[in-house]
């Protein structure tokens, strides 16, 4: 009879949340201060702001570095807006 050991390692998770992130129309990288060994989740919700911004993206396609941008009622990106971030990872 032949027995396998499997080892499981999970790593705690962490939380962040960065309030008044100005994102600038190129996109703006989250600064967070936690050390993330991967972040796997991004919600922004976006302020009142004169810039004409209605939505807010979080693109993780760069793992741990991940952008927000804001966008106008024609999907363009927009600066002068402020978002607030709430990220998870381990």
């Amino acid at each position: 009879i032949l027995n396998s050991l499997v080892l499981t390692i999970d790593a705690p998770d962490i939380y962040e949340e960065v309030a008044d992130v100005a994102v600038s129309s190129g996109g703006t990288a989250i600064p967070y201060a936690k050390s993330f060994a991967s972040i796997k989740t991004g919600q922004a919700t976006l302020q009142a702001n004169g810039s004409g911004g209605v939505t807010v993206e979080v693109d993780k396609s760069v793992p741990l570095a991940p952008m927000l941008r804001v966008f106008n009622s024609s999907h363009t990106a927009v600066s002068g807006a402020t978002v607030d971030v709430s990220i998870q990872g381990y």
